[in-house]
């Protein structure tokens, strides 16, 4: 499907529902038509990722409803946060570094006029932000986890984690990822045995975190030692745009790019849920600067980065819509992401 034809059809979709959805809220027309005749790119972008995934009729309807369902909730600025219980205890040879202050581009309107750390998605027990979920299996890990946090998701960060022991709220994000690593670290009084490097809408397996940090800890240097933590994807399916194509020798990564596809000569299609980094190679990447992060592990002598992967082809991280169709189907068995979130609200 072309552009032109994709624009016309989610706009279509999209009205049809703001159209229902505004007898409930007669405010609300105004401000959805707006949203979606001002920002042509965020529509683009959703384009651009329909083409990398195989995505039904059925589902591209299913998502441009629950577009414009989830414009009426941030209209309404409707908030389910429930408070996470502190852990009074914390595994002080790991400390997790948590980027969550994404813009959720490929989230194309669901992703405007509200953090994408902030988007409540269906799960098994109820609805919880992404940030939340990040956490769950850190939590469940025993894990010092640092969150990167700007002037617009503090408060609900707060609001979220209180006064869990186990949470630091960064002062200042970075205008970028590397700038938002270094004000993790300075968040630390005490730099642990390895960090953990993750993102707030990636990580959904606590078995493959904690297999990670085992086999981390069982080095007998892992101070100088990446260990990638992914999960491998079906290389029939056009996962596409969050995909990290590796070339490895055994165990042992010897290429790691980002890539939308698998590269010719390279051996296995991952999904990075995250990086366990040693303490020596946390102080070369500080000394690198501002350095892509899969460029300074492309420099890397062979056998300084490890891979820790999972059987699973599902990708688990929530970058887009369909991403968010995907995780829902998988946790709640509900074929349709838009009556999951229609029942949540009431709507």
């Amino acid at each position: 499907m072309d552009l032109e034809m994709f624009v016309r059809k989610y706009r279509n979709e999209y009205m049809s529902e703001v159209e229902k959805l505004s007898k409930i809220n007669p405010y609300f027309e105004d401000y959805a038509t707006e949203l979606f005749d001002n920002n042509p790119e965020a529509i683009n972008a959703l384009h651009k990722v329909y083409l990398s995934k195989e995505v039904s009729d059925v589902g591209l309807q299913d998502a441009f409803k629950t577009i414009a369902l989830y414009a009426l909730m941030h209209f309404e600025n409707q908030e389910n946060f429930i408070q996470t219980s502190s852990a009074r205890t914390f595994n002080k040879d790991v400390a997790a570094f948590v980027f969550s202050e994404g813009k959720g581009s490929r989230l194309s309107l669901m992703g405007l006029n509200k953090e994408k750390a902030m988007l409540e998605i269906p799960g098994t027990g109820g609805f919880s932000p992404l940030v939340q979920l990040a956490y769950s299996d850190l939590r469940a890990n025993g894990i010092n986890s640092v969150f990167t946090t700007s002037s617009r998701t503090r408060q609900h960060y707060e609001a979220i984690f209180g006064n869990n022991d186990n949470v630091i709220l960064t002062e200042e994000p970075g205008n970028n990822k590397y700038e938002a690593f270094v004000e993790c670290v300075k968040s630390l009084e005490k730099i642990p045995t390895l960090i953990f490097r993750t993102c707030g809408d990636t990580l959904r397996c606590k078995n493959l975190l904690r297999e990670g940090i085992e086999k981390h800890l069982g080095l007998s240097n892992p101070e100088d030692y990446i260990i990638v933590v992914a999960r491998v994807l079906d290389k029939t399916k056009k996962n596409g745009l969050s995909s990290v194509s590796v070339k490895t020798e055994g165990d042992i990564a010897i290429n790691f790019t980002k890539s939308p596809k698998v590269l010719p000569g390279n051996d296995v299609l991952l999904y990075k849920v995250g990086s366990l980094i040693g303490k020596n190679m946390l102080g070369q990447l500080m000394d690198a600067g501002n350095l892509p992060y899969n460029t300074f592990c492309n420099t890397l002598p062979e056998g300084k980065v490890l891979l820790m992967t999972g059987d699973s082809s599902e990708n688990k991280g929530i970058d887009d819509v369909f991403d968010l169709q995907e995780y829902t189907k998988e946790i709640t068995g509900v074929e349709s992401l838009y009556d999951a979130v229609r029942e949540r609200y009431g709507k």
